[in-house]
């Protein structure tokens, strides 16, 4: 009767750690389009995103590209994202934002990134995280990621 007591216990108490610590660690980006096969003058709209273990509180994104064969022509906030400025230049957008709340954990649709397509070949948008916190401002590891794009 103690042992099962004791069995029980231990497990109450390791099965809510083990699933914890199994999704605490590094967040990941993805950026994910409708197609990767665009016509010159054709837009498109690319969804990043992040997958967190812990509520986001502070960010700050790199998105860049080749600006000579795509344009980024906006970029918003998705459901799941907020955005307290941006700026672009020379094919570059940095974006950032902050929540005192935090926004996650979980699978987050982030940002909402508008491209049009310049010129014929292939083409790579990348998101590099410059700032990834939570919100006590505690630096959250996380990596960026790219898509690639052909342009017809």
């Amino acid at each position: 009767m103690k042992r099962t007591l004791l069995l029980t216990l231990i497990l109450t108490i390791a099965i809510p750690l083990m699933a914890f610590s199994a999704f605490a660690g590094k967040a990941q980006i993805r950026m994910e389009a409708k197609t990767s096969l665009l016509q010159v003058g054709q837009e498109e709209t690319i969804k990043v995103v992040v997958n967190t273990p812990t509520p986001i509180g502070a960010y700050q994104f790199a998105i860049s590209s080749d600006s000579s064969a795509l344009e980024i022509v906006d970029v918003q906030a998705g459901p799941d994202g907020v955005i307290m400025a941006a700026s672009k230049a020379h094919g570059l957008v940095k974006v950032n934002g902050f929540d005192v709340d935090g926004k996650g954990p979980g699978e987050l649709d982030f940002l909402l990134i508008k491209v049009k397509a310049k010129a014929q070949g292939k083409v790579t948008i990348s998101v590099k995280p410059v700032v990834f916190a939570d919100v006590e401002g505690q630096k959250i590891p996380v990596s960026g990621s790219s898509l690639s794009l052909s342009i017809e």
